[in-house]
């Protein structure tokens, strides 16, 4: 009895090694690190609530010039855009200054800061009073947050791009425009939105011209031309139709 179970625990193992194959996987087949599954439609959101194709878009916003120095910052803006799809549109911008100096033009226009007894009135030369953009559009982003237990709101990321005219008042000049805007909406139609814009023209430089006050103003040829960088902030409504 002792040496069958003996002959037993030695067959074993050779019978494993005799049996053994080798069996050989095709690299295709093998598990990676991640596995998609392949679809023939990709669907990234589904359920959407706000539909842009084919739909135009209507909006008006206020905001402020966040690099001006020597005019009113505050200005207020209209837009009106198509979208081709979910990602893609046009849009057609325009931003309008309000009149005046700032806190600082007038103080220079007064005198202060400056050696008696020169002054400096900005109001006299010729500055930005429009910016109109037609511009590229490009959402980058759609979904929706949760601001409550059993409230939820749609809300997309935005960028632009595009050429335009900057008005002077007597002249104009060729600017463009990038930036990036974000949208919560309040309706699957009605959104508000919060835009900045990074602007650049080169235009008349107000302190190139010596001894800017108590006379006519120059014609906009009588002063160099630098180039310029606004930042604008803005906040408005759009809608969707």
């Amino acid at each position: 009895m002792l040496h069958r179970i003996i002959l037993l625990v030695l067959g074993i193992p050779f019978s494993l090694i005799v049996n053994a194959e080798t069996i050989e996987f095709s690299t295709d087949e093998l598990a990676r690190e991640s596995v998609l599954p392949i679809f023939e439609t990709i669907e990234v959101v589904k359920n959407r609530s706000v539909v842009k194709k084919g739909r135009f878009e209507l909006g008006g916003s206020i905001g402020l010039n966040l690099t001006e120095a020597l005019y009113n910052t505050v200005n207020y803006s209209v837009m009106g855009s198509y979208h081709f799809d979910e990602s893609h549109g046009v849009n057609i911008f325009g931003l309008f200054m309000l009149s005046g100096l700032s806190q600082m033009g007038k103080d220079l226009q007064q005198g202060k800061g400056l050696i008696p007894p020169k002054k400096f009135d900005a109001s006299l030369a010729p500055h930005p009073e429009s910016f109109i953009f037609a511009n590229y559009e490009f959402t980058a982003y759609y979904g929706k947050i949760s601001l409550a237990k059993d409230f939820n709101m749609n809300l997309s990321l935005y960028g632009i791009a595009g050429l335009g005219m900057i008005g002077f008042g007597s002249t104009s000049k060729v600017g463009a425009n990038v930036g990036l805007g974000q949208k919560f909406y309040l309706t699957n139609s009605l959104s508000l939105r919060f835009d900045l814009r990074f602007m650049m023209y080169q235009g008349p430089e107000p302190t190139s011209y010596n001894d800017l006050y108590g006379i006519p103003a120059p014609d906009a040829s009588q002063f160099e031309e630098s180039l310029f960088f606004h930042t604008f902030a803005t906040v408005g409504l759009s809608w969707l139709i």
